[in-house]
């Protein structure tokens, strides 16, 4: 079940997903809903699964997030597509 809801925020706050949203490749409505979740579920751990969107919707590439969690790259790999999500690319520094 999902319902339309009003939310009114400042001008930097929304330039700030907008920003975030495009450069994931989402709407920001799914990182809205990303972090009402995340608050939600604040008093049980996290899955697996869960760490990967978090850490994921910050923007980190599979490497990172595969160091963060100890794991090796593949199973952020298969564990982000089964989430949906496309990789996110670090900017390379010239």
């Amino acid at each position: 079940m999902s319902a339309v809801v009003r939310v009114e925020l400042p001008d930097p706050v929304w330039g700030r997903l907008v920003s975030r949203a495009d450069h994931a490749g989402v709407k920001v409505a799914d990182l809205i809903g990303a972090a009402i979740a995340r608050e939600v579920r604040a008093d049980r751990p996290a899955t697996g699964r869960e760490r990967v969107r978090d850490l994921w919707a910050q923007g980190l590439p599979d490497r990172l997030i595969a160091a963060e969690l100890g794991w090796l790259n593949g199973r952020v790999a298969v564990e982000r597509r089964a989430l949906g999500l496309r990789p996110n690319r670090l900017g390379r520094c010239v």
